[in-house]
């Protein structure tokens, strides 16, 4: 089996069937849909859904039942160690796969030899949204051999993608998730020793309107201000070598971090950070986030 579709779930009542619709359209069959759940507190309604779509569903659906709350930090973890594909995609459950996005992929997973070279992660394909719109700039080129850092930072290319990423290294790095982490924390980490073929390949559909979404929901902004902090110090320092290309992206990180390290009331200081440049950008960056913070705790 080449892929391994993974969707934690939570509150995934009005959300989890538009996510199933879209794989029922795919034109590879063969793939598996790992679904967990991270102790939804909805009175059984997103367990309810799960096991419903694992009666109805013509491909493998599987299910964890997480009992407690982990904000997602551990279900793309616990959904790996029981993946059998080569290939992990996480597939939010609010966002849509596109029919052809298993198949595109299985092609350049091939014509770049991606499971024989152990230098490349995976494959990162595109995203529109709901109106079929491309969300960010067209790469130049179709298809290429990249580092996330040359992504975000040579590029300037912040937008939302969609990774397919070799199994094992999903279950090595995801094992660290905490609670307030974002998978970009990930995603820096796998940046260090690791490229990814990068496409203009459309492969999910990404929400931006429905209010119940992880992209709208503002509602756990405060929520472990000590994990965010954290989390944005890894992926500042993983990509220390790339700040020079994009030194506002880098002081706008340094701000967040600064800005939950005074929510939580942490310290941080230069030694914190590699380089000197890092070091200087800090010490930019510590007036703004600390004015963000006091703002967002009024």
């Amino acid at each position: 089996m080449q892929f391994s579709i993974i969707t934690p779930c939570y509150k995934s009542g009005r959300t989890l069937m538009n996510a199933y619709k879209s794989l029922l359209q795919s034109s590879v069959k063969d793939f598996e849909w790992i679904l967990v759940d991270d102790c939804s507190p909805d009175g059984g309604e997103t367990v309810k859904l799960i096991k419903e779509i694992q009666n109805q569903a013509p491909f493998t659906v599987k299910s964890v039942f997480l009992t407690e709350n982990y904000f997602c930090s551990k279900s793309v973890y616990q959904g790996s160690l029981i993946a059998e594909g080569d290939f992990v995609c996480i597939l939010d459950q609010d966002d849509e796969l596109t029919p052809n996005a298993l198949s595109g992929v299985s092609n350049i997973i091939k014509n770049f030899s991606i499971l024989e070279n152990p230098s490349i992660a995976g494959v990162c394909g595109r995203c529109v949204d709901e109106k079929g719109k491309l969300i960010g700039k067209k790469f130049s080129e179709e298809a290429f051999k990249a580092n996330e850092g040359d992504i975000r930072f040579k590029l300037k290319e912040y937008c939302e993608l969609l990774q397919f990423t070799k199994t094992q290294l999903i279950r090595e790095h995801f094992v660290h998730m905490k609670p307030g982490f974002t998978n970009g924390f990930l995603w820096a980490r796998i940046s260090e020793s690791y490229d990814y073929i990068f496409s203009n390949l459309v492969v999910r559909v990404y929400d931006t309107y429905n209010p119940e979404s992880y992209s709208n929901n503002k509602s756990m902004i405060l929520s472990y201000p000590k994990n965010k902090a954290f989390n944005l110090k890894g992926i500042v320092n993983s990509y220390a070598k790339y700040a020079i290309y994009n030194i506002p992206y880098t002081l706008r990180k340094l701000s967040s971090m600064n800005r939950y390290n005074y929510i939580a009331r942490q310290k941080m200081t230069t030694s914190d950070f590699d380089g000197v440049l890092l070091k200087v950008l800090f010490l930019i960056s510590k007036p703004v986030g600390l004015i963000k913070g006091f703002l967002d705790e009024r």
